[in-house]
């Protein structure tokens, strides 16, 4: 990740804020502390509400505390694979309808993800736009 080409992304997009996605919630379950930090900013400033965890657990364990609008998870967690979390949640009557957009650096996960029950997928290191189309996409379905 370069710290000055993601800045000047997210500067960029940050200029046209979309006035639907205010009021949303997405828990970000991300490990890197400062990954973690730059989605956060990304989506806060559209006026999205932001919880997070840096573990499968910790993520569950907020699941069962508040139900997001949406899941932003890594697959690489420290504690569990990030689909492990996608089969707790989907087999949680409470969780299972929350959209989940999976992050990864391996493309070959995507398939699987999509098996196991993600809404979609994002490659890391990913393209500012594209991250946020499509949060925008789940966080605001078109019937």
């Amino acid at each position: 990740w370069s710290g000055y080409d993601l800045s000047r992304q997210i500067e960029s997009k940050l200029k046209s804020s979309n006035a639907k996605l205010k009021g949303k919630h997405v828990l970000i379950v991300e490990d890197d502390r400062d990954l973690r930090g730059v989605l956060a900013r990304l989506v806060r400033h559209y006026g999205i509400r932001v919880t997070h965890a840096e573990s499968g657990t910790k993520a569950l364990r907020r699941l069962k505390q508040e139900l997001p609008d949406l899941i932003l998870l890594d697959l690489g967690l420290p504690d569990m694979p990030g689909l492990d979390v996608v089969i707790q949640v989907r087999r949680d009557e409470k969780t299972e309808p929350v959209p989940i957009l999976a992050m990864s650096g391996n493309p070959t996960e995507e398939r699987k993800c999509l098996r196991t029950g993600c809404n979609g997928f994002i490659l890391k290191p990913f393209n500012v736009s594209q991250l946020l189309q499509r949060i925008s996409q789940l966080l605001i379905p078109t019937d």
